[in-house]
Formats: structure tokens, C-alpha cells, sequence
């Protein structure tokens, strides 16, 4: 937290984080992801794409396999399920289900992230990287290098 206390807690982990921004993403944010993906999708790095989700899936299997499960289930439930959210439904149809495709596979990559190279975890995470830059400076043990607020 900065020092007039907004911020994240150093004791937050990285997937309540990720729920908490999802819970503030707003429509124009929700259109940012969903245009990023559908750019994966336009330049043919789709298979591509889709294999990175299955390796990340396969390094959660066993004993994470639980934690991604109700991550998965929490980003549903805000995004598409009974508890979804205003920004959410103002987006529902094509970018909705865009954009909710691009946050899985972005939770997906930080639920595997110690066990799947820094490359795949940055292809994952580059579509809820245009509405959530944050994502991409978390290394491979967990740590978040951001660029500090300007003074």
C-alpha cells in the first residue's frame, strides 16, 4: 500500500487480487481484453493459444486443481453466472464471452505460475494485461514488479 493507503496488501495473494480488480473492471476495461484476445484469435496464434492453456492446465492437475477450480468458479460467477456484474452484463454476448475467456486464461496462468515457463505465463496473461498491466510484472516466484507512482 502507498502511503495514503490505496494498494494492494503485501499479504494479498495474487488471485484475490486478480477477483478484487475484476470486481472494479468496468465496460470499457471488459472491451480492452476482449478486442486483445480477439487479436490472438485475428493473427492465427490461436492453436497456439489454446496449447499454452492445456500445458498451464496439465501443471495444475494434482494438488492445485482444487484452487483453480474455485478460482474458475468465482471469475463465472462474476462475470456470467447469478452474481454477475453490472459492467459484466452491459458486455454480455461476443466481447463478454471474449473478454471472460481471456481472464480464465490469465487465472489459469497464475495458478500455474511456478510451474510453467515465464514465456507461457506471458502469453496467457497478454489479453487481461490490456485492461490489468499489473499482471505482467509477476515473476516466477510470486512477486510483483510494477512501476512506481509518480510523485
Amino acid at each position: 500500500m502507498d502511503r495514503e493507503g490505496y494498494g494492494y496488501d503485501a499479504h494479498q495473494s495474487l488471485t484475490e487480487r486478480l477477483v478484487e480488480d475484476l470486481r472494479a473492471l468496468g465496460p470499457s476495461g471488459i472491451e480492452r481484453i476482449a478486442e486483445s484476445y480477439q487479436q490472438l484469435e485475428q493473427v492465427g496464434h490461436r492453436e497456439r493459444f489454446h496449447d499454452l492453456e492445456r500445458k498451464a492446465l496439465h501443471a495444475v492437475e494434482g494438488d492445485r486443481a482444487g484452487e483453480w477450480d474455485e478460482l474458475r468458479s468465482r471469475i463465472h460467477h462474476l462475470t456470467d453466472g447469478g452474481g454477475s456484474l453490472e459492467s459484466w452484463k452491459a458486455e454480455h454476448g461476443d466481447v463478454g464471452h471474449r473478454a471472460e475467456a481471456a481472464v480464465l486464461a490469465g487465472a489459469l496462468g497464475l495458478v500455474a505460475l511456478g510451474d510453467i515457463p515465464r514465456e507461457d505465463y506471458l502469453k496467457l496473461v497478454e489479453p487481461l494485461a490490456a485492461a490489468l498491466p499489473w499482471v505482467k510484472g509477476i515473476e516466477q516466484d510470486g512477486s510483483v514488479h510494477e512501476a512506481p507512482n509518480p510523485e
